[in-house]
C-alpha cells in the first residue's frame, strides 16, 4: 500500500524534472548579455601628489553596438569612503571604445584630514540592465606633496 501511494508523486518528479530540463537552456539564452571585455585599463601615471589630475582611460570592446551602457570608476577607499567614485553613461559601437574620465585626486598627509601616503586600488566596472558585466582593477600610489 505504501509504495502505491508513492507512485504518483514520484511521476509527478519525474515530470516536472523534464519540464525545467526542457526549459532551463531557454532561461539561460535570455539572460546573456552581448560578451563585454575591458582590454586595457590605464591611468596617465601610476603615481600622484595631493589634488593632481588623473587620467583615466578604458579600452572596451563590445560585441556588438549597444545603447546606455553605465561606466563606473571608483577607487581610493581607505576608510570605506571612495574619493574617486564617478560613472557615465555611454553607448558602445561593435569593436573597441575608448572612455575617458578625468579625476582629482585627495589630499594626502601623514595623517589626519586626508589620505595616507601609499597604494590605492581603482576599479572600473561596465553595467548594463543593472548587472556588472565586465571589471578591472589597477593600484595607483599617492604620496605627500
Amino acid at each position: 500500500m505504501i509504495q502505491k501511494a508513492f507512485i504518483p508523486i514520484f511521476a509527478s518528479i519525474i515530470v516536472i524534472t523534464i519540464l525545467l530540463m526542457s526549459t532551463y537552456p531557454k532561461m539561460i539564452e535570455s539572460q546573456k548579455h552581448p560578451e563585454i571585455e575591458i582590454l586595457n585599463f590605464a591611468t596617465d601615471k601610476n603615481t600622484y601628489s595631493s589634488y593632481e589630475d588623473m587620467k583615466i582611460s578604458l579600452l572596451i570592446k563590445s560585441s556588438k553596438d549597444l545603447e546606455n551602457v553605465t561606466i563606473r570608476v571608483w577607487g581610493i577607499k581607505p576608510r570605506n569612503y571612495a574619493y574617486i567614485n564617478d560613472s557615465k553613461i555611454v553607448n558602445l559601437k561593435e569593436g573597441e571604445n575608448e572612455i575617458t574620465f578625468t579625476e582629482k585626486t585627495p589630499y594626502c598627509t601623514s595623517g589626519c584630514g586626508g589620505v595616507y601616503p601609499g597604494p590605492y586600488d581603482l576599479n572600473a566596472e561596465v553595467w548594463i540592465n543593472g548587472k556588472s558585466v565586465a571589471n578591472s582593477t589597477k593600484t595607483i600610489n599617492l604620496v605627500k606633496s
